[in-house]
């Protein structure tokens, strides 16, 4: 019975997003919602080992660093959104990218839950060097505030440069901290499919003038498509599945990390 309630939710989960394709709704959450809200909760829908609370403070967690990132980014012009485009606007922000900042790292996260534990050959015995926490921490922020200061030095409005400030810090930790436990194989296979999925997404927006960026804060395209925003959504995937890998089971906000 719980089977066929999921496949019916399915089929109708499709036909909604038939619907939506070819409905009159604004370009961003049309697309936002057949790219990633839909699969996403389709994700949910099927997948048994999801941990709901670890997704709610990773959501959290993503919406306040997003919500900071968009109002620089949208204030220095690094990207801007036509009105036609979009539904509403929040302090300065379209409502779609709060949607955004919350679906996004958790699309990434169900993606490496539902691969199964796989091995790629000659990736796995590559040894990175490993840091305790206190270590990693001290070289991170010294990292990081050199380039914050270099962007202040040079007044240079950078695209990767905030992504460095915003996501550098957890990207590094998750990947060089002792005792990790994200799985690196299904990990990689995750990073891959993450920037695919952006690069079409980011063609799709493109094309249809949802969004639109500043060519001089960019390192460049491929195609039409922003090389900043491929580096964006490895960031993004290292950093969302890092944070929720780490995170206690049970007592999330009293219990201790599972990676010490």
């Amino acid at each position: 019975m719980k089977k066929t309630i999921r496949y019916l939710l399915f089929g109708v989960s499709i036909f909604i997003a038939i619907g939506i394709a070819f409905s009159n709704l604004p370009p961003y959450i049309k697309w936002e919602s057949i790219f990633y809200i839909i699969p996403t909760l389709l994700f949910l829908l099927f997948l048994n080992n999801v941990n709901f609370k670890k997704l709610a403070v990773l959501a959290a967690v993503a919406l306040v660093i997003g919500t900071i990132w968009d109002k620089i980014a949208i204030t220095l012009g690094i990207w801007g959104f036509p009105n036609q485009s979009i539904i509403t606007w929040i302090w300065g922000i379209p409502i779609e990218e709060y949607i955004f900042f919350v679906v996004v790292p958790i699309f990434f996260v169900v993606i490496y839950l539902s691969i199964h534990q796989i091995h790629i050959p000659h990736f796995s015995i590559i040894q990175k060097p490993r840091f305790q926490q206190h270590t990693l921490k001290i070289v991170i922020m010294a990292a990081e505030f050199i380039v914050l200061l270099f962007i202040f030095m040079t007044q240079q409005v950078s695209y990767t440069s905030w992504t460095i400030i915003f996501l550098g810090f957890p990207v590094l930790f998750f990947l060089f901290r002792r005792y990790e436990k994200f799985d690196e194989d299904r990990l990689l296979l995750t990073l891959l499919i993450a920037v695919v999925t952006t690069f079409i997404f980011d063609y799709v927006f493109i094309i249809n003038d949802t969004w639109f960026y500043t060519s001089g804060a960019l390192l460049g395209y491929i195609g039409i498509v922003p090389i900043d925003d491929l580096l964006l959504a490895v960031f993004i995937t290292i950093a969302a599945i890092g944070l929720y890998t780490s995170l206690p089971s049970r007592r999330i906000f009293t219990g201790k990390w599972d990676a010490p």
